[in-house]
């Protein structure tokens, strides 16, 4: 598994940026669905992330498209909010 070509400070940079994008994702999922229980959003979020396309299609395959998923969740949330500025 260990590939000498490939730094470990690159790999800890990767493990860093796909924590932070996965509670923002967390954070955005439980706003967006408005769940009130902690068990219910504790397993909505690990059942969206476990998924089969959520795996090998987003956090494998294209991390912008994480990205783009999270800012677009943000952006139908604040285009909902009865707030408008």
């Amino acid at each position: 598994m260990y590939n000498p070509n490939v730094s470990l400070f690159a790999l800890l940079l990767y493990v860093f940026y796909m924590v932070i994008t996965a509670l923002l994702f967390y954070h955005v999922a439980n706003r967006f669905l408005k769940l009130s229980s902690k068990i219910e959003q504790f397993f909505t979020f690990f059942s969206i992330i476990f998924s089969n396309v959520f795996i090998f299609g987003i956090i494998e395959m294209g991390n912008s498209v994480f990205l783009v998923l999270i800012l677009l969740l943000y952006a139908l949330i604040f285009k909902e909010s009865e707030n408008k500025i």
